[in-house]
């Protein structure tokens, strides 16, 4: 990346000092369990990059079904996020997702019912 600003015309980039790169998360994130990124863990559902106000079991147990869908569409590019909005709020009905790894279960059944490819990664 060091040789990108060599690598682009100039008229495309202008006169740039530097350049700030997001390349998505790290194996950092998915190493340490408290993260609450893995599906195999049971640490308490957060799933956050960063300082972010909510984390993921506030959104998971709060959002309603349009909020949902609308994440799980624009975010996390699920097909029919409609399907997993609903299996979200029917086990929620009956106790709050607490672990990232109760959320991947509900991912996986839904998966398995629908033959799709495990979304829980996404």
């Amino acid at each position: 990346y060091d040789k990108m600003t060599d690598l682009l015309p100039e008229n495309i980039i202008g006169n740039a000092d530097f350049m700030l790169y997001d390349l998505g998360v790290s194996m950092f994130h998915f190493k340490k369990a408290e993260r609450g990124f893995s599906f195999n863990e049971d640490n308490k559902l957060d799933m956050r990059l960063g300082i972010n106000e909510k984390n993921a079991y506030q959104v998971i147990n709060e959002y309603g079904k349009k909020d949902l869908e609308r994440i799980f569409k624009d975010y996390g590019e699920i097909k029919n996020p409609s399907k997993l909005a609903d299996a979200i709020i029917k086990e929620r009905e009956k106790k709050n997702i607490e672990t990232a790894k109760e959320f991947g279960q509900i991912k996986k059944i839904r998966q398995n019912k629908s033959r799709h490819f495990n979304i829980s990664s996404r």
